[in-house]
């Protein structure tokens, strides 16, 4: 669902009169990676992660938009994207409107003081409905953590797809986490111990950010980034599964629909 503020492409005297008033970035700030979701004709959601992992702090952050590949200038449209927060695990989703329908559009974020700049995405809107056009696009699902760092989605980028129909299971709750150390969690993730059989609301959404920051990191240093060349290829239609619930009973049609997963006080039960 999209739920966020629209960014119109013609609303640049708005967005340079709101960046004064906007927290400044630093060179520490690191970009997790880009993707591009829920193109329609004209409009589409964007998505990053930013944070100084030395010194977390809100930052604001800027998206470009441009039908060139190198962003020359007079091409790139500059919007502020939003500001990264503990709140959002530090990502930024914008809805950036006033596209032009069948077109290629590339993308990327940077602090406001362009002193870091993410890696480039690409995505294509919707054609015109009353259009006949082909279209040429894949579908998948699974990301199992145990499989990272899934080396044929590596390949998918060069496709060249209209977009990718990503049907469900974006991270895998149930894995990645224990067993050998090529599927442990990575980089400066710790693994956290269980401790009860209920979560809080904030635990679960703690521990599916940090499941799904794993899909954007490598299994070994200087090894594939998982999926981030993936998610940066094309713009994605994604599908919730039983693993983004945190309830694998769902598999076997065990656990009660709409049952409680979590409370403020940790009193829920916890399924896994």
């Amino acid at each position: 669902m999209k739920n966020f503020i629209s960014l119109p492409i013609i609303a640049l005297a708005f967005v340079a009169g709101s960046l004064l008033q906007m927290p400044s970035a630093n060179a520490g700030v690191n970009f997790l990676g880009v993707a591009a979701g829920d193109a329609t004709t004209d409009d589409v959601i964007l998505w990053t992660r930013a944070k100084d992992e030395s010194n977390p702090q809100p930052t604001a952050i800027n998206v470009q938009i441009s039908t060139d590949p190198i962003f020359t200038a007079g091409a790139t449209t500059t919007l502020l994207a939003g500001t990264a927060t503990v709140a959002t695990d530090y990502t930024v989703k914008a809805n950036v409107g006033g596209l032009q329908a069948g077109t290629v559009y590339y993308y990327r974020f940077q602090t406001l003081d362009t002193v870091v700049t993410s890696n480039a995405g690409k995505f294509k809107t919707a054609p015109d409905p009353k259009a006949s056009v082909s279209v040429h696009f894949a579908f998948s699902g699974d990301c199992d953590g145990l499989i990272r760092p899934y080396a044929l989605a590596g390949q998918v980028p060069a496709q060249n797809l209209d977009f990718f129909v990503f049907d469900g299971d974006t991270e895998y709750e149930t894995s990645a986490s224990i067993g050998s150390p090529a599927v442990h969690s990575t980089g400066n993730i710790p693994n956290p111990a269980v401790t009860t059989a209920t979560a809080t609301q904030s635990q679960l959404f703690e521990d599916f950010s940090r499941k799904y920051r794993e899909q954007f990191l490598p299994v070994n240093a200087g090894g594939q980034n998982c999926l981030q060349s993936f998610f940066a290829g094309q713009g994605n239609y994604t599908a919730y599964d039983n693993h983004e619930l945190g309830n694998k009973q769902y598999i076997n049609g065990g656990a009660p629909a709409g049952g409680p997963v979590g409370s403020a006080t940790g009193s829920a039960p916890f399924f896994e």
